[in-house]
């Protein structure tokens, strides 16, 4: 069973025989109560009527009427205690109110003092700064002209062992291709040998009836193939 919304359980009897307590002695009735999760309170007969039931409740009393005063007694403790600490934190709260506003008060002229204290340090670092960045560029711009200045000076130098440099390559790719003119193998005593303007480098190319021009060093020779 959950006790939720239950502070506890009054168990009562109204009056009555001695024979009537019987009920209260059950095993059942017994084990329940002792098990049970919230306090159990019995109010079921005098102090000569003492019950199983008595032994293993929570709290035993006189009669019904001493357990409601119990628990009227007991709610008005209670109460007592919640009005007391409701009273105490209501001075507590008010006091910390009162000094957060005093510190408040305090932090408000503090903060006035620390930023005008913050303001003079951080103009006094952007005039750094800028001192700082104006000496920079101005070094820079020293620095490139001195550069241009030394390449300004360096350039006709060098534009003359670039061209010096262009015309030996261009020698060099003069006497490579005239190394491979075919008129100066012809000239050797070779000769070329064409078939429809290309040059025949594989015999087995042509077929009988070719028409085949020979070039030499003076003349040409037009030939037709009779048989490879």
């Amino acid at each position: 069973m959950h006790n939720v919304g239950f502070d506890c359980v009054v168990i009562i009897r109204g009056g009555g025989a001695t024979s009537d307590m019987s009920g209260f002695d059950t095993l059942a009735l017994a084990e329940n109560v002792a098990n049970f999760p919230i306090p159990v309170i019995t109010g079921i007969g005098h102090e000569r009527d003492e019950s199983i039931l008595d032994m293993v409740s929570h709290l035993r009393v006189k009669t019904p009427t001493a357990a409601a005063a119990f628990l009227i007694d007991h709610l008005k403790t209670v109460l007592d205690a919640i009005n007391d600490a409701q009273n105490r934190i209501t001075r507590h709260a008010q006091q910390r109110l009162a000094d957060h506003k005093y510190q408040i008060s305090n932090f408000k002229s503090q903060i006035r003092g620390l930023c005008s204290t913050v303001k003079i340090r951080q103009e006094a670092r952007l005039d750094n700064l800028n001192n700082s960045i104006t000496r920079h560029v101005q070094q820079k711009i020293l620095n490139s002209q001195l550069s241009i200045v030394n390449l300004e000076n360096r350039l006709p130098l060098l534009t003359e062992r670039r061209i010096t440099f262009e015309k030996h390559r261009l020698q060099l790719m003069e006497e490579k291709l005239k190394a491979l003119d075919p008129t100066l193998l012809l000239a050797r005593g070779y000769s070329i040998t064409l078939h429809n303007g290309k040059a025949v480098k594989d015999a087995t190319t042509l077929t009988t009836g070719d028409d085949i021009e020979t070039r030499l060093a003076n003349g040409t020779i037009h030939s037709i193939v009779t048989g490879i």
